[in-house]
This record gives structure tokens, sequence and C-alpha cells, in this order.
């Protein structure tokens, strides 16, 4: 086993590479990676920072070729070889001078000096590679390989980047100071992502400067019942998931005090405020927690009672002193017994009821607009193409305002409802990945719509000669898709 400078000229693609099935040639191995490797992605990254100097390839030596063959390291490779020659892409790969175009856009926007020699290390054993290899691909392996960050231990690696995330695992420390790898962090984020839980904790968030703050004590203990209730498994990801879940665990359990906006509008005395933490040296000092404007030392969250579930569950007033050393008795809030069961879905009055577009594209604006004025029953037909352009417009300026690069042969402001779903949902070209990753929930809203042929349905009615619109099967659309659609026009609202 020995570490060399190589030339990536003397390096071949290995064409038993695991990711695919055996391939005839190089050329047809390198064009199995440019389609489903991401291969792009990487070429961005190398270009602008280099190749990861804590990752060697793994390689061995053919005397057959007279060439080293790469066992660790494929993408890497290629992306390399592509860079330092664009025409390397497969001659008979479909869109072949777009492609080559693309490479030629990163190398001028980086201003990219070829590498054309990489640190590998050339191994003679194949059994100790394979090991390495396989510790590398097939997770943990009970500790010996690779452990994946948590969304934990993600933000506190990005503290200087989003310190806001940051703030948030301070304040979940300062309540579960003994759980401090495992918070539920994803699904408190989603929690606190929406406005009605927020206004139910009394809860202002500041993404800019990171700071968190209760506005009153009562939203703050809501808070930390609902954080500890996570931690010991008493409620799951599954009370909250859907919009209707967060409407429900406040029905349930904030029933008899609901906090109104008239109750945010509180003095600083009544705020609990955690201000982000400043970072200086690369290193993170702990931060304070902040009340009435003044730091309180020596542990002084616990001067906010903890609210034990046994107090809870007896309705016990818990006493809370403030900063001004009056004492609160309001709490705990007396809880509704829960139900287990699924609640039944609230009819709404009309279609897409509560959802309002905020911004001025015609398309979303206008449909929207006589949806809510318009009888469902009594103009199916016209309901049926109000939802067709609402659909298609939502979807084309969801892409467009977050930038997703979505990958289709034509501009996304032209494609049809049936086109958008089609390419929202490709996991060929990696598009269901980008929506899935940006948001989850929209994401197999949109692939549960294009399973069950929702296009097909507006575009039969649409056409006009296949058959009279349905209002059950309107009622059923909007029941699918009403959620996606709140999500994507609050995010295109701004």
């Amino acid at each position: 086993m020995k570490t060399k400078t190589i030339r990536i000229d003397d390096i071949h693609i290995n064409l038993l590479n695991p990711r695919y099935i055996e391939q005839e040639s190089e050329e047809h191995e390198k064009e199995q990676i440019i389609k489903n490797g991401d291969i792009e992605k990487l070429m961005k990254d190398i270009a602008q920072f280099g190749l990861d100097p804590s990752e060697n390839l793994l390689l061995t030596f053919d005397t057959t070729l007279n060439k080293y063959i790469v066992h660790e390291g494929n993408r890497r490779i290629t992306a390399l070889k592509l860079l330092k020659d664009p025409n390397l892409v497969p001659i008979f790969m479909n869109n072949r001078d777009l492609y080559i175009s693309k490479i030629e856009d990163i190398k001028t926007s980086t201003e990219y000096k070829p590498i054309v020699n990489v640190s590998a290390v050339v191994m003679e054993n194949f059994e100790l590679m394979n090991h390495f290899i396989e510790l590398k691909h097939t997770k943990n392996n009970g500790g010996a390989g690779r452990l994946d960050w948590k969304p934990e231990d993600q933000a506190r690696f990005n503290k200087v980047k989003d310190p806001f995330k940051n703030n948030l695992l301070n304040v979940l420390t300062k309540i579960l100071p003994d759980k401090t790898n495992d918070f539920n962090f994803t699904t408190i984020e989603r929690i606190i992502s929406d406005p009605d839980m927020r206004n139910a904790l009394a809860l202002n968030i500041e993404k800019s400067n990171g700071q968190i703050t209760f506005n009153t004590t009562q939203g703050y203990k809501r808070f930390e019942y609902i954080v500890t209730g996570l931690a010991n498994k008493e409620f799951n990801v599954k009370d909250f998931y859907y919009k209707n879940d967060r409407l429900n665990f406040i029905e349930t359990y904030f029933k008899e005090t609901k906090i109104t906006n008239s109750e945010k509008q509180l003095d600083m005395d009544e705020q609990i405020i955690f201000p982000v933490e400043e970072i200086a040296a690369s290193e993170a000092t702990q931060h304070d927690i902040v009340l009435n404007s003044q730091t309180i030392e020596n542990g002084g969250i616990d001067n906010i009672t903890t609210l034990s579930q046994a107090s809870f569950n007896q309705n016990i007033a818990v006493p809370v002193h403030t900063s001004n050393g009056n004492e609160d008795t309001t709490l705990p809030y007396v809880p509704v017994k829960r139900n287990r069961k699924q609640p039944e879905p609230k009819k709404r009055p009309y279609f897409f009821h509560g959802i309002n577009y905020k911004g001025d594209l015609y398309g979303i604006k206008h449909s929207l607009y006589e949806i809510h004025h318009l009888d469902a029953q009594q103009f199916p037909f016209s309901t049926t193409m109000l939802f067709r352009t609402l659909f298609e417009c939502v979807i084309q300026q969801f892409i467009l305002k977050n930038n997703l690069e979505i990958k289709t042969k034509t501009p996304i402001y032209d494609l049809s409802i049936s086109s958008l779903l089609k390419a929202c949902t490709d996991n060929s070209s990696g598009n269901f990945k980008i929506i899935e990753k940006h948001h989850k929930q929209v994401a197999r809203i949109l692939n549960e719509a294009h399973a069950l042929k929702d296009h097909d349905e507006l575009n039969i009615v649409t056409h006009g000669n296949q058959r009279r619109p349905s209002y059950s099967k309107l009622e059923d659309i909007e029941r699918r898709w009403y959620e996606a659609i709140k999500i994507m026009i609050e995010q295109i609202s701004g």
C-alpha cells in the first residue's frame, strides 16, 4: 500500500463500478457516471474548491492496460478528466454539445486551472482494499465505518453560516441538558416553522440574526412541554407532520387558553429572549439567556420553574417567577384528554379556503380569487379550468423563485400541468430529489398527484369533448393538493 502522485491520464475508470452494471468500455462507464452520478455538481465543487484533501483515491495497477484502475473515486476522476478536456464527453451521448458547453461555463466562471496529477493510494491487497471501501459505503458498521451527522451535528458545524439553527440547538440544550445528541431537531424545526404553532407558543424568530423570543412565559412553557414530550417519546413526528396534525395538537393541548395576537404585545420584562451567541476566533462562546434585557447568571434558566409531566397531568398551577419578582400561577394549561384517532378533516367553506397569495402574478392571483368566489358545485367546469391554471402557475413560480435546478427540455414557463408533474417527479434526472430536498411534503404530494393522474382528470375535462366534470373529483383533488399549494404560495409570496 503506497501513496503516489499519478497523472489522471494514466488512470482508467473502473468498468466494474458497483454503482452500475458492467460496461463494455470506459466511454460507456463515463456515460453512466455523467447521466446518473450528479457529476455536474461535483465538477463545480472541484473547480471552485479543489479536491478534498481528506480523501485519497484507491487504485490498483493493471499490467495488461498499463494503467491504474480506480476502485474508489470514479466520479472524481471522471470530473477531473472532463474539466481537463470537455471533448472527452462520449460522442454517442444525447445533447453532447450542450453538456460540453456547461463544462466550459464551469471552467470560465471559476477560472479553473486543470488538475493533471492526483494523490492516490495504490493497493495490492484486494481483500484489504475492499474492506475499506465497504466500510465507507455501507453505513456505520457498528461504529467501524463512517457515522453520518445528525441534524443537530450539522447545526453545530454550521453555526457561522446558520446562527439561527445553532441558537435553537442552544435553547434545546438548556431545556434538556442531558439529551444533547437527539432532540428530534427536524420535527422541532417543522413545528416552529408553522405560523399557527408560533402563535400558540407566543414565539418570534428572526432568522436573519438568529434571535429567538418567547413573548410570554406561558408560551415558553408550552414549547418546553413539546420538547420534553418528544424526548420522552410521548409525542413523535406523526403528531406534527402535517398542518392538520399541528392544528389538532393545538386544539387538544392548548384548547383552554389559546394565545391571541393581542397577548403578544408585552413589555420587555415579560419576554424570554435567546440572543444568538457571538462567534469569535472560529469558536463559539456559550450564550446566556436574557430575561428583562439582563443576563441571568449561574444557571438563571432555573428561575423559570421546570414544568414536570406529573404537574401538567394533574392540572397543578406551577409558579413561574418573572424577572420583575411577580409570580405567575396561570400555568400549566388544562389539557384535553388526547384522542389517538386521526381527527376528521375540517370541512372548508370553499376550495383552498385560507390560502392567500400576496404576489402580482396574474395567473395565480385571479385564478385563486375566482376559486374563492365561485360555487364549485354549480360551476364545476369553470372550477376545473381554474384548478389547472392555478396548479401550473404555482408550480412554475415555486421552481423559478426557489432557483430549483429542474432539468427540462422545454422552459418551465411553457410546461403544462402534465409536463410539470412528470418533470418534478422524475427520478432518473434527479428532479424529484431536488424538490424533495427543498421541501419533502411538497415533493410527496406532487408525486402522489402524478401517480393518481390528477393531470389527466384536469385535461380531459378542460379539453371539453371527453366528458363532463365531476364535483366529487374536484373535492378529491383539492384535498390532495391543499397543503402543497399552501406551502408553495407561502414561499413564492415571500
